[in-house]
């Protein structure tokens, strides 16, 4: 599925600057692509067979739509108190190379509050660290630091996973050991533990281009380090909080892209021909 995506992209490069693949089922229909939809807007656009206006037409029922679909959760109380999770890597965005967040910690002040932070992070990698991968023929294989778990430095319900080796979103996407891992350890085995039923995520995301490299000093980053999003379920974090410190507080919703991409299209693109057209209108 991934190699498909990305050749997708691949033959159709006006989509090649930021796009994301996602794992998330809506009314029983799994998603796995999305496109930028100001990407989407040019290149519907550049159509002979398109007006502006049907363009224009198209694209504020596209916002309309992912708008009306939305439903917000209502905001949730802390049973404890937020910890902000570290940094994995002093390179983010140009790494060529990975010093990842346990290295970083060693830096820290002897504070003691500081250091049962750090080991209630190490805590959740703990188990990472003594995973198993298993291959073609089925057999368990040690792996040892072969990749790190954490959640997001804001107070919602996201883990981030990473290699600790230097390896691109697009490495990843394709490599067969790290989805088996990613999907038997760590989601069947490890998260499957804390669900009380059915999936203990709501969507799997892997960001690609300047969505991969927002947060890079190098906004034209082509190398990031890459890594996954898992998005949790509310109640597998309610029961996470209890033995891993690097979780608790992480009860917000995570991030809707699809509105924030909404908003984009829409101050970029919809809102001044729209306006434009109500004043002739008016004229």
């Amino acid at each position: 599925m991934g190699e498909k995506c990305l050749d997708f992209i691949k033959s159709n490069p006006v989509f090649q600057e930021k796009y994301r693949i996602e794992l998330s089922s809506e009314k029983g229909l799994w998603k796995y692509l999305h496109l930028d939809p100001v990407a989407w807007f040019d290149a519907l656009m550049s159509r002979e067979n398109e007006t502006k206006g049907s363009v224009i037409k198209k694209a504020r029922e596209y916002v309309n739509n992912v708008r009306e679909a939305f439903y917000p959760s209502r905001p949730e109380n802390f049973l404890y108190d937020p910890i902000l999770s570290k940094s994995y890597c002093n390179h983010h965005g140009e790494c060529g190379r990975c010093e990842y967040f346990i290295d970083n910690m060693q830096t820290l002040n002897a504070d003691a509050q500081l250091i049962k932070i750090v080991l209630g992070l190490l805590k959740l990698q703990k188990f990472i660290a003594g995973s198993k991968h298993r291959n073609k023929d089925d057999k368990a294989v040690h792996v040892i630091d072969e990749w790190i778990l954490i959640s997001r430095l804001e107070h919602v319900r996201e883990l981030l996973v990473f290699p600790t080796k230097h390896k691109t979103n697009k490495d990843l996407i394709k490599s067969e050991e790290f989805w088996v891992w990613v999907l038997h350890d760590l989601v069947k085995n490890f998260l499957g533990a804390f669900c009380s039923g059915g999936y203990p995520l709501d969507s799997f995301a892997m960001n690609f281009g300047t969505w991969e490299s927002e947060l890079a000093k190098d906004k034209n980053a082509v190398d990031c380090h890459g890594h996954l999003h898992l998005c949790l379920k509310l109640d597998v974090v309610r029961k996470m909080e209890y033995k891993y410190l690097g979780i608790r507080g992480k009860v917000n919703d995570p991030y809707h892209y699809g509105l924030l991409d909404c908003k984009e299209l829409e101050t970029s693109r919809l809102i001044s021909p729209e306006i434009s057209e109500i004043k002739a209108g008016i004229e």
